[in-house]
Formats: structure tokens, C-alpha cells, sequence
């Protein structure tokens, strides 16, 4: 049924409409100067309750966004003060925050550091190049990570891994870098006795038959390229295995030790001293001479020496005991023979 009277109004606060307020009658004539004078009154309440409504839900939105905002700056604030050691500079790399983990690893305060250029921690251990690769790789990605060693306060230095992220803006510009630096000192000792129990004996700290066997290989592929000879000198001693069922391994082990440093005092920087194990003991020595003649007579120079050495008396336990070695010699010049046969002509 079509209406036969209509109070129409806008919803206006100032020069800003809000929306349209009207009623409908299926009578004719059905409002008079007082529903009309009630009508406009009733807009204009409505258009201030809604004014007033949206004004409202502009400012708990701009409340929820300011507690997100806070709880975000909490959120961030409590990971910055994590166990990882943390730095943040400007865009042009000065520092402008560190966190307490930071202090602890590098010994520096950060009325220090604030203000500076991360270089203050940098290793003249780290190579040149490493440094170089990390910085391309943060221009060109964004990011960048690495092994490198920093440098304490104290002058001490300590191996990292060092991660760096760039911080951009709405316009994708770089405002700022997170540095990110975790101490690998305790990783880097486990590599390393990882490295001396797969390489090196145990009890005398030589190397072992694993690296004998790579340094010979080394060696005799330098022999081919500069024709220089070198030789292996094979060494055990006498009757070692009556004296360990006699006094004992403990007394075994002190004659190897002392053994063992006596060889190492016979030797040049270059030439190697390891233990096979036993009392099995192989020298490899290096670039002797072109000719044959005088790399024997130089291999025979260091094995009197050696042989002086070893023939000296040890001091085991409270006792002074003498011990003899015996020595086999083999010379190499390149490759003409094998690892195996070369050990083997020696230990004759």
C-alpha cells in the first residue's frame, strides 16, 4: 500500500551529512506542525547520537590500536633482552641500542659502543674477504650471515656467528640494521677435539696413521712436481713390550710421551713425526735434495740424531731406564711408489 504522507530530514552535523531520517503515513494530512516541529527535533538528536557514536568508535579503535601498538613494544622489548646477544643501528650503521646479552659476550658498556661504528669489533682474524661477502650479501638480499671472530673489549677475541637484517619503511627504505650475535666458542672447541681425536694420537698429541697417510700423499705429490726427494724413517723400539708387562701400561705410556718429544725436537717446522700406534713411530721429511746421494746423506743425519736422542736415559717413575729404537729408512721422489710399499721398505 503506497504512503500518503512522508517527513523527510537530513542527518546533518556542520557541513557533514550523515544519512536520511524519514517517516511514512497511509493517512493523508497525517502530520501536522507539531509532529513536523518534534520530526526535525528528533533528526537532529539523531544525526549528534550518531555523530557522536562514530566519534566513539574511532577512539576505541585508536584505543585498541595504541594497547596492540604497547603490547607489540613489550613483545619486542622482552625479546631484545633474550639471551642473544643483540645490536641495532641506523641505516648509516651507528649504533643506537645494545642489548645486556650483548654487554655480557663482548665485555663492552653501552655508553661505549652508542653512537659507533660496529668496526670497534672487528678481528684482524677475520679475513678481509669475509667481511666483504657478508656486506654484498646484505645489499644485495637484504640479510646476511657468518662465521667470524669479534673482538672483547679486554682485546681478547671470540669466534661468532653473526647475523644482519635490514629494517625497511613503508617506501622501502632501509631505517635500520639488527645485528644478531651468538658466541660459538664452546661449538668451536668441540670441533676442534673432534678434529684432534679423528687426527691425532690420543696420548702423544702426534698425528695419528690417518694423517700420516694424507701428509705423505701430500708430500709425494709436491716431490713430483719439484723433483726434490724426500724420505720416511720408520721407527720402534726394543723390547717395549717387556717393559709394559713388567711395570705396567702407566710406565708404557711415560716412555712413549718422552719418546715422542724427543722426536719432535729433532725435526725441522716442515717434517712430521706421528705414531702408528704402539711403539711404532714413522718421520716423513720433505724437499731433502734433487739427488739421491745427498737426500740419503741429509736422512741419514737425522736418523743419528734421533738415534742420540732416543738412546739418552728416561726417568720412569723413580726409575732410570734405557731404551733402544730401531730405524728402516726409504727414500721417494715423486710417485713411483706406493704409500704401502714405501712404509713397508722402511719397517724392513
Amino acid at each position: 500500500v503506497p504512503s500518503k504522507s512522508l517527513l523527510f530530514a537530513p542527518l546533518e552535523v556542520g557541513s557533514r551529512l550523515l544519512g536520511v531520517m524519514t517517516i511514512q503515513s497511509l493517512s493523508a494530512n497525517a502530520y501536522g506542525e507539531r509532529e513536523r516541529s518534534i520530526f526535525h527535533t528528533l533528526s537532529a538528536y539523531g544525526a549528534i547520537a550518531l555523530d557522536n557514536a562514530a566519534a566513539y568508535a574511532k577512539v576505541e579503535a585508536a584505543r585498541a590500536k595504541t594497547a596492540m601498538h604497547e603490547q607489540e613494544l613489550r613483545i619486542a622489548a622482552t625479546a631484545f633482552e633474550s639471551q642473544e646477544a643483540l645490536l641495532i643501528t641506523d641505516a648509516e650503521r651507528k649504533i643506537l641500542r645494545v642489548n645486556l646479552a650483548f654487554c655480557r659476550t663482548t665485555g663492552w658498556e653501552p655508553k661505549d659502543v652508542i653512537g659507533k661504528h660496529p668496526e670497534i669489533f672487528r678481528s684482524p682474524r677475520t679475513q678481509v674477504q669475509e667481511y666483504e661477502r657478508m656486506n654484498a650479501e646484505l645489499s644485495a638480499t637484504g640479510a646476511c650471515q657468518g662465521e667470524i671472530f669479534a673482538q672483547r673489549r679486554d682485546g681478547s677475541t671470540l669466534p661468532v656467528w653473526a647475523s644482519i637484517s635490514s629494517v625497511r619503511n613503508d617506501l622501502g627504505e632501509v631505517t635500520n640494521l639488527v645485528y644478531s650475535v651468538i658466541d660459538i666458542t664452546d661449538r668451536k672447541l668441540a670441533e676442534e677435539e673432534i678434529r684432534s681425536l679423528a687426527f691425532y694420537d690420543p696420548l702423544t698429541n702426534l698425528p695419528n696413521r690417518r694423517l700420516l697417510l694424507d701428509r705423505l700423499r701430500q708430500a709425494m705429490a709436491a716431490s713430483a712436481r719439484s723433483e726434490q726427494y724426500g724420505a720416511v724413517l720408520f721407527i720402534d723400539l726394543d723390547n717395549f713390550k717387556n717393559l709394559n708387562d713388567t711395570r705396567g701400561h702407566d710406565i708404557g705410556d711415560s716412555l712413549l710421551l718422552q719418546v715422542a718429544q724427543r722426536l719432535a725436537a729433532c725435526l725441522r717446522e716442515e717434517d712430521t713425526a706421528a705414531r702408528l700406534g704402539g711403539d711404532e713411530f714413522v718421520i716423513l721429511l720433505s724437499e731433502l735434495s734433487s739427488g739421491a746421494l745427498e737426500a740419503a746423506e741429509k736422512t741419514e743425519l737425522v736418523a743419528e740424531k734421533i738415534l742420540a736422542a732416543l738412546n739418552q736415559p728416561y726417568t720412569l717413575g723413580e726409575q732410570v731406564h734405557h731404551s733402544t729404537p730401531s730405524i728402516g729408512v726409504s727414500l721417494y721422489l715423486g710417485q713411483t711408489k706406493s704409500i704401502d710399499d714405501l712404509l713397508k721398505q722402511a719397517d724392513m
